[in-house]
């Protein structure tokens, strides 16, 4: 099983790499080179001694020449290495993230909320850098060591076959030790990149809710409970170290020891005239083009493992299911009806019904209100609505058209949303705003942001609409990020418009210019409010009641209020503090 994903995760890793063959194939020539100009230059050196002892002196500076071209060669093709190596490395990782990231936006909702945001995160951060370093640094050794290992394994051989089987006898012990030693680091590596991840989501939890761990003085729990995940994490990384540090000694004594060898025996042999001088020194430099390939085969083997490791971690996430996409496109709708909601029903994965067997109908032009208490399924409308979600039974229609047949990007054209909690980009004014409509001009956003009464806030502002807004618009207040929200759905003029309890979080001031707004907004438009405050929805055309993902009542402010049932209990409950949250 773990051959075929390793196979798998190969075939993936060769498809990522080969639009950059060109780049891959200069690495390779030019490693290539480098292997065979430093065997070269073992074997030059040689016949320099040998011929300088034969007082063949005319001979020698040819010789002389030729080392030097073979060196300016060398550093000429060590620089285009890693000069083609960071190029294919660059361009490889920046197409894996810009999948990865379209992947992100692209899966659906559910899948999404399944994974933790720092776990997405590390792939793009992690599991990329490990990919990134080994095709920068490592690529071009996985040719030069075999290369050069061939070349002098031959040519020593060549020489003296039994000076190199008695320089070598040492190397299969300490590599079968150091295979021993390096085989479960490759598990313990994969479990360090999940560690990663989990460092990633308690940063981002901690920081996105660091208001809360304050109030609440959590401060010492978090820290904690990071502290724990970093415990983890380094004895995990010091299990590692302590296995590389039992490899060192065995990989020094198969490079000493076989270097050893190697010197006293051939010295030996150079003594009694059974080999030359320059034999001697070929053999001494050339035995550790033999043994650095070997030293270096478990790190090969393990940083190869890595990246197949990485390659199936991001290829995971890359095989997700996304949205659906095709469907089709409306440019003339008549219908008047703008959603329909037939015998709904839904739930989150496996868990229990949120919305059991809804029908409602929002008609051109009209208002519709739903109330409920907390978990009722109210939201859950706005997301099926939005395409968010597959519903799990029943059918939704916009525009007279069942949801499934239409384009997703289609049925979000026609729906603008103004919610309680209003996301602000880290960007300016300017461009929180055109992320409505990318193509509005300066006119056009001015005129939005006039009839959401929000110019008048932004124009008071240091850079105006160039102001940049932190995370989350968090130097603004709650008032203020929810006329931007309005001059948002202003600016994209979609028919259908979905407000979802936009005043709940206000105080009593900035709650009336956002209605103010709200009743602009809502104009020859169809529009659905989920309704904190039942004050605010008096003149809608019908009003829901749910509970439990059902609806328990309908009809308009007027019939309700004076008929026994919830709707009358709520409103009757909010009538004292004339509008405060039910």
């Amino acid at each position: 099983m773990k051959a075929i994903k390793d196979t798998s995760a190969l075939y993936t890793f060769v498809q990522w790499i080969r639009p950059y063959q060109g780049w891959i194939w200069l690495s390779v020539l030019f490693s290539i080179i480098v292997g065979i100009i430093d065997v070269s230059l073992a074997i030059l050196s040689k016949n320099v001694l040998d011929t300088a002892f034969e007082k063949e002196v005319d001979q020698v500076v040819p010789l002389v020449y030729a080392m030097l071209i073979a060196i300016t060669a060398g550093v000429a093709c060590k620089f285009l290495i890693k000069l083609s190596s960071i190029h294919f490395s660059a361009y490889v990782i920046r197409d894996i993230r810009a999948r990865l990231f379209q992947k992100f936006v692209k899966m659906p909702i559910s899948v999404v909320e399944s994974k933790h945001s720092g776990n997405l995160g590390s792939h793009v951060n992690n599991d990329t850098a490990v990919i990134e370093n080994v095709l920068e640094n490592k690529f071009y050794e996985y040719i030069y060591y075999p290369l050069v290992f061939v070349c002098a394994f031959i040519y020593l051989f060549h020489i003296n076959w039994q000076l190199l089987l008695f320089s070598v006898i040492l190397i299969p012990t300490s590599s079968f030790l150091i295979g021993r030693l390096a085989r479960p680091i490759d598990r313990m590596t994969a479990d360090i990149q999940s560690r990663f991840g989990q460092i990633n989501s308690s940063v981002q939890e901690t920081v996105g809710g660091i208001a809360v761990v304050k109030a609440y003085n959590l401060q010492n729990i978090f820290i904690n409970r990071f502290r724990s995940v970093l415990h983890h994490l380094f004895q995990q990384s010091m299990k590692i170290e302590r296995r590389k540090a039992w490899m060192e000694p065995v990989n020094t004594l198969q490079m000493w020891g076989t270097y050893f060898l190697c010197t006293i025996i051939s010295a030996y042999m150079a003594a009694v005239g059974a080999i030359s001088v320059g034999e001697l020194l070929v053999f001494l430099v050339l035995i550790n083009q033999v043994i650095n390939p070997i030293s270096a085969l478990p790190q090969l083997i393990s940083n190869f493992k890595m990246v197949l490791a990485a390659t199936e971690r991001i290829e995971g996430v890359l095989s997700q299911e996304q949205e659906r996409t095709g469907g089709t496109v409306y440019t003339n709708l008549r219908n008047e009806v703008a959603i329909q909601l037939k015998q709904v029903s839904f739930s989150y994965g496996a868990g229990k019904k949120v919305l059991d067997r809804v029908d409602l109908t929002l008609e051109k032009g009209k208002t519709l209100a739903i109330v409920g208490p907390s978990g009722a399924g109210k939201s859950s409308v706005f997301n099926l609505i939005c395409g968010l979600y597959e519903l799990s039974s029943g059918s939704i229609e916009m525009w007279g058209r069942d949801m499934r047949e239409l384009d997703i990007a289609f049925i979000r054209s026609q729906i603008s949303i103004v919610s309680q909690d209003t996301f602000l980009f880290p960007a300016s004014i300017m461009d929180n705003l055109k992320y409505a409509r990318s193509d509005a001009t300066q006119e056009e956003l001015i005129e939005a942001s006039k009839a959401a009464h929000a110019h008048e806030f932004i124009m008071s502002l240091p850079q105006g609409y160039d102001t940049f807004l932190e995370e989350r618009g968090s130097n603004l207040s709650g008032g203020q990020k929810q006329r931007l929200s309005i001059a948002r759905a202003f600016l994209k003029n979609a028919p259908i418009l979905l407000l979802d309890e936009p005043t709940s979080a206000l105080d009593a001031h900035s709650e009336e210019s956002i209605q103010t707004a709200l009743r602009d907004i809502c104009r020859d438009r169809s529009t659905i409010i989920i309704a904190h405050r039942l004050s605010t929805i008096k003149d809608a055309d019908e009003i829901i009641v749910m509970d439990q993902g059902r609806i328990i009542e309908r009809g308009t402010h007027e019939v309700m209020v004076n008929r026994a049932g919830i709707y009358r209990d709520l409103y009757a409950a909010t009538r004292p503090s004339m509008g405060r949250g039910i």
